[in-house]
């Protein structure tokens, strides 16, 4: 490295920054401040991960940054400020991050207002997930680390894995980590969760998968099920709606039970 290469890496490094962009250049003409993070960036230093945005690898990881990158959760903070998107690690990701996943996330979900394309860390992935803003609620600042994460908490993480259980390995796969969380799930932080979604339908699989639950030797808190049954709606919808089929019909939480939520019980 150049002394001026150099004097600009540790000043990075000083400043506990992880990613850093042209921007944070100042008083540096762009022209120059381009030719000098692409230097960096070519010896090692750096790593690109978006136009104008790297990543700054540590000294003793400069003659294998692959290493150092092949953990994501570390950068994605200060990459969410650089990026200006207001955000949180969520559905699978968030459920992997509290301990109540079974499967490994193929990919990082980071929740944010605003469609982006997905980012690549070596062999990881990050998978930008829109969402409106009336969702940005239940999340809470986790120490990771040396660096801290915005990640939806166990209650949000479960209803959130719930609505899309597409993205969390299908309904059977999200009724094992409501299981996994049930020991430490708050019951009023839960029922406030679901009554500030706003969907009907969501909160009636929720109480039915709840229900197998406790039906099957699992403590569920009986208070909370009467709570929620108070919010279950007139209609009956598919306890998967994305499948056809009949099946067993709950009077309780009008869920027509069209597949097995607790097929791993079974196995």
């Amino acid at each position: 490295m150049s002394h001026k290469e150099q004097e600009i890496y540790f000043s990075f490094l000083n400043m506990e920054k992880k990613v850093v962009s042209i921007n944070q250049l100042s008083g540096m003409n762009r022209g120059y401040a381009r030719k000098i993070l692409f230097s960096l960036n070519k010896k090692g230093a750096l790593y690109r991960i978006a136009k104008g945005c790297y990543i700054v690898i540590p000294p003793d990881m400069i003659a294998n940054p692959l290493k150092f990158i092949n953990d994501p959760y570390l950068v994605i903070d200060q990459l969410m400020e650089i990026f200006d998107e207001k955000y949180y690690v969520g559905y699978q990701s968030a459920a992997q991050l509290h301990g109540i996943a079974e499967q490994m996330p193929l990919s990082i979900s980071v929740v944010i207002l605003n469609q982006r394309r997905p980012l690549y860390f070596g062999n990881q992935r990050i998978d930008f997930k829109k969402a409106s803003k009336s969702k940005f609620f239940g999340v809470e600042r986790i120490k990771y680390s040396d660096s801290f994460l915005n990640v939806s908490d166990k209650e949000k993480t479960i209803i959130d894995c719930l609505e899309r259980y597409d993205l969390c390995g299908g309904i059977d796969e999200v009724a094992r980590m409501i299981s996994n969380a049930l020991e430490n799930i708050n019951r009023k932080k839960l029922l406030k969760h679901l009554k500030r979604f706003g969907d009907t339908p969501l909160l009636q699989r929720m109480g039915f998968i709840l229900d197998r639950l406790l039906q099957n030797g699992f403590d569920i808190d009986k208070g909370l099920l009467k709570d929620m049954e108070k919010l279950v709606g007139g209609r009956k919808y598919y306890l998967d709606p994305k499948m056809k089929g009949d099946g067993r019909h709950s009077k309780r939480w009008k869920i027509i039970e069209n597949i097995d939520p607790l097929s791993w019980l079974h196995v």
